[in-house]
């Protein structure tokens, strides 16, 4: 028995065939047939698909076969797969190389083998399709070897469509992992804001109005109204009205259905770029331009988010442009470092300005490479 040679590849070989995740999976009816189909076609009792690992050849799918595996150096498939056509033995007790094979003296008692390689589409030779009978044969058409061939090939193209399908469910789990992610993290932000409100509530309102409490029940103890006790309760009062103002404002920016947004904006701007050491310019298209309620509000989302976006990319100098037309409705541009690793948070900005968007029935595209985002409102908007 001569042992097959081991194609110079080989390491490269047995890469791309573990790429297509087949090894030592169940059964499926697409191979199944396969191996149904080489065996009438080829009239032959005995049919597989086979892949050569690195030191056993596995059966994907057989025909009266009652094992998944055999070692590779006994194998017919291992010198198979070193050929670009099908190889054919009519009888193997005559052919040196397999003679006094364990497959041939017992076993599968091997009297006539074809096998036609299975190449993959990088041009790797993975495994066979291939036929056996026990007794040998004479005659073998071309017919049956072009069937047996076209069968390989569909393996082939098996493999491809696994694979592209591995490829596929493997994004489908990382897109469904990243928006767990950002669920996880926009859960967390929306406890931060939760916090934030109810530390506004009891630290500075309720304390204040419990400063302000005692201070009217010391004046009606003691009767006395003198100007200190009345300047305390007024600025008590103030300092109160203040922080509901804030705590208002950061919630939202106006109750007022007739409002005009645009002011908010540079208010809101100017208050940011301040806190953040940022230089921030709005431009306007149209002086007279202004922006209703619903509108408003969403511009006003946007470009607080764009804001913060532009503060987690570290720049600090910021333009918007908002214009009238349809074309260019909001331009925003920053310098900060559009390729930087940015944290979840970065994403849900995003994902809330894309949204935003769509409520007021505009296009939105962002171009990370020069810090650029457009929003443009529909034609008839």
């Amino acid at each position: 028995m001569l042992k097959a040679l081991i194609p110079s590849n080989e390491a490269q070989r047995q890469l791309n065939l573990l790429s297509y995740g087949i090894l030592d999976t169940s059964e499926e009816e697409d191979y199944n047939i396969m191996v149904e189909l080489a065996a009438n076609i080829c009239n032959c009792p005995i049919s597989m698909v086979t892949f050569i690992d690195g030191d056993r050849q596995w059966f994907k799918a057989s025909k009266n076969v009652d094992r998944k595996e055999s070692p590779r150096e006994t194998s017919f498939c291992g010198h198979a797969i070193l050929m670009d056509d099908i190889m054919v033995i009519h009888d193997a007790v005559k052919d040196e190389r397999f003679a006094d094979n364990p497959d041939v003296t017992g076993g599968l008692k091997i009297g006539f083998y074809a096998g036609a390689p299975i190449i993959s589409a990088e041009g790797y030779h993975l495994g066979t399709v291939c036929v056996i009978d026990n007794d040998p044969k004479t005659f073998f058409s071309d017919n049956q070897k072009k069937s047996l061939k076209a069968l390989s090939t569909q393996v082939t193209r098996l493999l491809e469509l696994r694979l592209k399908s591995n490829i596929i469910m493997d994004q489908a789990e990382q897109l469904l992992q990243k928006e767990k992610s950002i669920a996880r993290t926009n859960m967390v932000n929306r406890e931060k804001e939760n916090d934030y409100i109810a530390w506004q509530l009891h630290e500075n309102i309720a304390q204040i109005l419990a400063a302000a409490k005692m201070n009217v029940e010391t004046m009606g103890i003691t009767g006395t109204y003198n100007p200190s006790m009345i300047s305390d309760l007024r600025n008590y009062l103030v300092m109160m009205m203040d922080h509901v103002k804030t705590l208002s404002y950061s919630i939202t920016p106006t109750t007022l259905k007739s409002a005009d947004y645009t002011e908010f904006i540079f208010e809101m701007i100017d208050a940011f770029g301040r806190k953040n050491d940022m230089e921030i310019s709005l431009l306007k298209e149209n002086s007279s331009l202004k922006l209703n309620a619903t509108l408003g509000l969403t511009i006003y989302r946007i470009i607080q988010y764009q804001l913060d976006y532009a503060k987690m990319a570290g720049a600090k100098k910021v333009e918007f442009e908002l214009n009238t037309n349809a074309e260019n409705f909001l331009v925003f541009k920053h310098d900060g470092n559009g390729h930087a690793e940015l944290p979840e948070e970065a994403a849900i900005l995003l994902n809330n300005i894309s949204t935003r968007a769509e409520i007021i029935n505009a296009a939105y595209a962002h171009y990370p490479e020069k810090n650029l985002v457009e929003i443009s409102l529909m034609e008839g908007d």
